[in-house]
């Protein structure tokens, strides 16, 4: 692995003597670059690689089976909300992802490189990050859809014979021994299961909110702002900002 690393040519600042040139010739700082700080990268960079791909798994083959999905569950996704809690722990990858690519490119452009590749590589990285950890969520879509059209259809039958036995208490025939109105738990309970109604109505067909998702895009957004500082230094922007304001 050291030899390989060593042999490896790398553009910019940082980039290795030719491969042709003996160890022996390496200065200390560049041995250490080689022989163990990229080492270390490839390692980390693999092992999460392998960890996400046995999470991809894990969750595939966890959707074929016969989950038992319960449409008024309070979390709206059948009792699968617990899986997104499991994403927010990647955030931090999808940060170390776009962390690694915008330092690439302030190394190039610092040395004179064009700065419009950037949008282009931020689309790509946005797409990237949400494939990676908003992708095997949603794996479940078709067992949610399913729990969410039996939950409509069996609460619907049930809300229409409580509305029908609700009715023809309340609206039929006056009778004698009728409790009376204030108070009555009958119409607590007709809030109730329009509530649970309109809970598996909103299911969601993935276990991933808003909140998920912006935490994924902050995550993947915050390295690349500094780079505009290579298009727009701060003593420039400043500098036309003070005029703006002032009108000088």
């Amino acid at each position: 692995m050291f030899l390989f690393a060593a042999q490896l040519h790398l553009s910019g600042k940082t980039a290795s003597p030719e491969s042709g040139r003996a160890l022996a010739l390496m200065p200390l700082a560049g041995l250490w670059y080689w022989m163990v700080c990229l080492p270390l990268f490839r390692f980390l960079a693999f092992r999460w690689v392998w960890r996400l791909a046995f999470w991809w798994r894990f969750l595939w083959r966890l959707a074929r089976m016969e989950l038992h999905l319960t449409p008024t569950h309070p979390d709206g996704v059948g009792g699968l909300g617990y899986l997104e809690v499991v994403q927010n722990h990647l955030a931090p990858l999808a940060f170390a992802i776009s962390l690694l690519v915008a330092a690439g490119f302030a190394e190039e452009m610092s040395e004179g490189a064009s700065f419009d590749p950037i949008y282009l590589a931020t689309a790509i990285i946005v797409i990237l990050d949400i494939v990676l950890f908003l992708g095997p969520p949603c794996f479940f879509a078709f067992k949610l859809m399913e729990c969410r059209e039996r939950g409509l259809r069996d609460y619907t039958v049930l809300a229409a014979r409580y509305v029908e036995d609700f009715e023809r208490k309340w609206f039929g025939e006056a009778s004698p021994d009728r409790e009376p109105l204030l108070g009555t738990p009958d119409l607590q309970s007709l809030a109730d299961l329009g509530n649970s109604v309109g809970v598996v109505r909103n299911m969601r067909l993935a276990p991933v909110s808003i909140r998920l998702l912006a935490i994924i895009l902050a995550a993947a957004l915050l390295p690349m702002p500094p780079l505009f500082l290579f298009k727009y230094p701060v003593a420039e922007m400043a500098q036309k900002l003070f005029m703006k304001l002032t009108g000088l």
